[in-house]
């Protein structure tokens, strides 16, 4: 490394420190860019899984720490994104993979990037597969405007270059930034990813008159689609798009060789991480032992009962802890801690009381409580701990009802005023009044199925908790993509957020997607309850 790089680096390692004074940051990282006529480092700032923050929301705020430092391309992404595109077949980020240089990093950066990685053949094998469909289809639209060319048809034409070029370019972004951008307007979309791919700005000159009156011409014919428009297309021009769209794909094929040569070079030299499950074959553990000592060893437990167990791809744990003293946001720090200690072989959704709570319940509160210490599992207790229950108390569904009715006027009310309102569509408000319906209907359904009264009115841990007595609750808000993960980062937001609320960063389709998953949800619950009733009703008949 020169004297300037060395210089540069340290540089940025003061601007990581002054980035983790307000970013939830898991690791920074540096690696070559050597591509698509930029020639440097691009800066990964990566974010905590966890984390409530949005990528996209924080560049404005990055930008202002990074703005004094030498300009660098930066991207800010969620470690659970890198992974999830990494496993995908992204050639980007398994040239970040192979190469990147770490300015900062912390240990579930490391536990993260170790775990269930395929070998670097098997993730080089997806990434060509993944850029052959790319370049395909764009060849594909390619022929299909020659053709149209051919047979004068010149606004079609135009319209299924334009459908190249913006594929094309999405493509390149993959490449060059890891994601796959798109906007309509090609301009537009080429300012999103110049500076990962400066050589595309000798193609489209945005201050070349030509260039600007063809490109304006492509985004009319999209426009326009499928009428012809009243803009009149002489052929002179089709040929000039064509020669835009030949060079588009000729570059795009340049860059995609150049990053597939940089990690087939890479991976020759590359040690594979032996994954956790490899590390550990050998060894046996006893899981519910490290869950029982996490417990204890992290709060003041009396009595530790499990409810229930459910095992998908891990062992998940409903968990009732009744303590002498309780701890602020106990309940997300040390699911947290379940989860790391366990190698993420487990996670658990926690009830945490203290013992005094128990034993001034009353009502549905007390015949939960009572259920689980009598049906439950007791993991621990102990000995000095006083909990009375001798026998399950009759329980009247009757308050229960009432409470739900309640929730069903807050949600009634609330959804009536997104819809005469149109400040409804500013994401941010949009998503707390969704966050607020959503966790009075989650409430309502703890109450009347279960009797209980929860303390932590996060979004994620209500929606868990209603999947213990409905599985199908966990489905509506899906947490598999990235824009499933950021749409339910804003949705789990509460209020004092709107304070510092700024640039509205999702799409009008984003948000109805949010929509319709609540509409679903809300559907599914009514529902549910329903049906609930009915049996409830049927029985007290048979009775």
């Amino acid at each position: 490394m020169s004297v300037v790089q060395i210089q540069k680096q340290k540089e940025l390692e003061n601007a990581v420190r002054e980035l983790q004074s307000f970013m939830d940051i898991t690791a920074v990282t540096l690696h070559e860019a050597q591509t698509a006529g930029i020639n440097g480092q691009i800066l990964t700032i990566i974010l905590r899984e966890e984390t409530d923050q949005i990528a996209s929301e924080m560049y404005i705020w990055a930008d202002k720490v990074l703005n004094k430092y030498p300009p660098v391309p930066y991207i800010i992404i969620n470690i659970g994104d890198i992974i999830h595109r990494l496993k995908n077949g992204s050639l980007y980020y398994l040239k970040w993979y192979l190469s990147s240089i770490t300015l900062f990093k912390n240990e579930d950066f490391n536990f993260k990037t170790k775990k269930d990685i395929p070998p670097v053949s098997v993730l080089l094998k997806k990434a060509v597969k993944k850029c052959n469909q790319h370049s395909s289809k764009a060849e594909s639209l390619r022929r299909g405007s020659q053709h149209y060319e051919g047979t004068n048809n010149h606004p079609l034409a135009l319209y299924t270059i334009h459908q190249a070029i913006n594929l094309l370019f999405g493509f390149i972004g993959e490449l060059v930034m890891g994601k796959l951008h798109s906007d309509y307007y090609i301009l537009r979309h080429l300012s999103i990813i110049k500076d990962f791919a400066p050589v595309l700005t000798k193609i489209f000159d945005a201050e070349n008159k030509n260039d600007r009156e063809i490109i304006n011409l492509m985004d009319e014919a999209r426009i326009n689609f499928p009428f012809s428009g009243g803009v009149k297309i002489k052929k002179d021009k089709v040929k000039e798009a064509q020669k835009k769209l030949h060079l588009v794909l000729k570059e795009a094929k340049s860059i995609f060789q150049e990053q597939l040569s940089y990690c087939e070079e890479k991976a020759d030299s590359f040690s594979e991480v032996k994954s956790v499950e490899e590390r550990s074959e050998t060894q046996i553990y006893d899981y519910e032992k490290i869950v029982i000592n996490a417990v204890t060893s992290y709060i003041k437990t009396e009595a530790l009962y499990c409810f229930v167990k459910t095992q998908t791809s891990l062992m998940h744990y409903y968990l009732l802890i009744f303590v002498s003293e309780n701890k602020t946001n106990a309940v997300h720090d040390l699911a947290g801690i379940i989860k790391s200690r366990t190698k993420e072989k487990c996670s658990a959704t926690l009830l945490i009381h203290t013992l005094s709570e128990f034993q001034t319940a009353t009502g549905d509160q007390k015949y939960f409580f009572t259920n689980i210490i009598l049906n439950g599992t007791a993991l621990f207790k102990k000995d000095a701990a006083v909990l009375q229950a001798k026998s399950l108390p009759l329980r009247s569904l009757s308050s229960a009802k009432d409470y739900l009715s309640y929730r069903n006027i807050i949600v009634n009310n609330m959804e009536s005023w997104q819809e005469d309102y149109e400040w409804a569509c500013y994401a941010p408000l949009k998503a707390l009044m969704l966050h607020t319906m959503i966790e009075q209907i989650c409430l309502g359904m703890l109450r009347f199925f279960t009797g209980y009264s929860p303390n932590h009115f996060s979004l994620s841990y209500l929606l868990e908790l209603c999947s213990y007595f409905n599985s199908e609750v966990s489905t509506f808000f899906p947490r598999v993509t990235e824009q499933d993960r950021n749409l339910f980062t804003l949705l789990s937001r509460s209020h004092p957020s709107l304070r510092y609320s700024g640039e509205d960063t999702f799409s009008e389709e984003d948000m109805n997607l949010l929509q319709e998953r609540y509409n679903d949800f809300a559907r599914f619950c009514m529902s549910s309850v329903k049906n609930e009733l009915e049996r409830e009703n049927l029985t007290v008949v048979e009775s």
